[in-house]
């Protein structure tokens, strides 16, 4: 029987950075990055020098080449999933090394230089320079704090993961909100933000997964969403692993329940009134959804205070996954500026094993909701 929906969701992060991340490719156990890095610049080149030569894709060198750079956007790729936002300090070292290389793949040489590089080759390129961009700019802690004008005390206005791993506290096992039976399960906190407890990095699952997952309660720890900063969750090619429906007064997307309207990345703000906006990898991976019919987690947020009512199905606090569902069809709209926006209409799956939304609703119980406010009480 697959884990039961009607979990409450504690709390959010990004990857795990701790050692045990995606091995640097290459024939030895462990291959240094910057020498990686050179080596693949050379293979770029060399696949640049045939292209221009007119060598054909099916040439035995090119192939080999070509090996190489695939198995670059699958390092990334398992990276972006390990990792999330918060990459290694000598990945983003190594920021210059990783864009230069992507750029010469998607759009940074002359086309007789590129032609052995496919469509599919440069939107795998653009979409991880993206990514590994972003990540570099987010900061490792975030630590955005609001201060009360009467009391002056520091009042914590958004919760991240951070990172690092040294005089890291963990809870009691028996502590009834971060224990082995708590909301927060896996997890642990310092200051104002919350990271993977690393005791128990061994029993973290994959988000990289299609279908429940196993799925509990803490929706990374437990392999229900990868991207703590994104709404989409997935491959470009297989589909969307998950989905964060979260209401705001900004949202384009409509919650109907069982089938909800999702909008593609970068809708809230557009206003091209003729073309929607760039696919990220987040809206190329619905894209996917809808070709492979692969089976998508929806996970809901809650809303900010004083719109609870205007959003039937959101939790009243944190985080809720609320089963399996599938896009059934892509089309566009338009947002409030008039911007031309894609939408995907995504159907809830029956006969799940799960319990339906009316139930789902329910969650979280007070004594979650009890236990939601209690978090940074610590232990």
């Amino acid at each position: 029987m697959a884990p039961s929906a009607s979990k409450l969701i504690g709390g959010t992060g990004a990857g795990d950075g701790t050692s045990g991340g995606p091995k640097v490719p290459g024939p030895g156990e462990k291959n240094e990055l910057s020498t990686y890095l050179f080596k693949l610049k050379n293979t770029i080149a060399r696949i640049g020098m045939m292209s221009r030569i007119n060598k054909s894709t099916d040439n035995p060198s090119v192939i080999l080449l070509k090996r190489e750079i695939y198995d670059f956007f699958n390092y990334l790729e398992d990276c972006q999933d390990y990792y999330d936002m918060s990459i290694t300090a000598d990945q983003a070292k190594r920021h210059g090394d990783f864009a230069a290389r992507l750029l010469s793949i998607s759009d940074g040489e002359p086309p007789e230089k590129q032609r052995l590089f496919t469509a599919g080759d440069q939107s795998r390129a653009l979409s991880l320079r993206q990514w590994i961009d972003d990540s570099v700019r987010a900061k490792r802690i975030v630590d955005e704090k609001t201060v009360n004008e009467e009391t002056h005390d520091e009042i914590p206005k958004t919760t991240s993961v951070i990172t690092f791993t040294d005089n890291i506290p963990r809870p009691p096992a028996n502590h009834p909100i971060w224990g082995v039976d708590g909301i927060m399960h896996g997890l642990t906190i310092i200051g104002i933000n919350i990271r993977f407890n690393p005791d128990y990095k061994h029993s973290r699952r994959q988000c990289k997964e299609y279908g429940h997952n196993g799925l509990k309660l803490s929706a990374v720890f437990h392999g229900a969403h990868g991207q703590s900063q994104a709404g989409i969750h997935g491959n470009i090619t297989r589909g969307a692993y998950s989905i964060v429906i979260s209401p705001t007064s900004d949202s384009t997307d409509i919650d109907n329940g069982d089938v909800v309207w999702y909008s593609g990345s970068g809708s809230e703000k557009h206003q091209d009134v003729e073309k929607v906006p760039d696919r990220t990898m987040g809206t190329k991976a619905l894209v996917a959804s809808l070709a492979t019919g692969n089976m998508v987690r929806v996970i809901r947020a809650a809303a900010g205070k004083g719109k609870q009512m205007l959003f039937k199905y959101a939790p009243k606090v944190g985080f809720r996954y609320d089963g399996l569902y599938q896009v059934k069809l892509a089309t566009t709209s338009v947002n409030k500026h008039g911007g031309r926006i894609e939408q995907f209409k995504i159907v809830r799956c029956e006969d799940q094993d799960q319990p339906g939304l009316d139930e789902l609703r329910c969650i979280p119980s007070p004594g979650q909701q009890d236990a939601h406010a209690k978090i940074f009480e610590k232990w």
